[in-house]
């Protein structure tokens, strides 16, 4: 998720795991620019957007389900049928 930290006058914004809650160990002054980190360098160190029951979610790199695919296809991992 993206939050706003600041104020009207003076936003900052942070990018925290929807699902364990650690925070990108960077702050951003507009939504677009979280946007851009997400897709480049957020990308490289393995954060990602996954949509989840229909809802957008951020996830850091120890909870993106795409981390132990490999490279090439990046698809995530699959799990056996019960």
């Amino acid at each position: 998720m993206i939050e706003n930290h600041g104020d009207f006058e003076i936003p900052y914004f942070v990018l925290y795991c929807d699902r364990c809650g650690a925070e990108a160990n960077e702050a951003f002054d507009e939504w677009d620019d979280v946007l851009d980190w997400k897709q480049n360098d957020g990308k490289q160190m393995g954060w990602t957007s996954v949509k989840e029951k229909g809802e957008w979610e951020d996830r850091c790199p120890a909870c993106n389900p795409f981390r132990n695919a490999s490279s090439e296809n990046r698809k995530p991992i699959k799990r056996s049928k019960s």
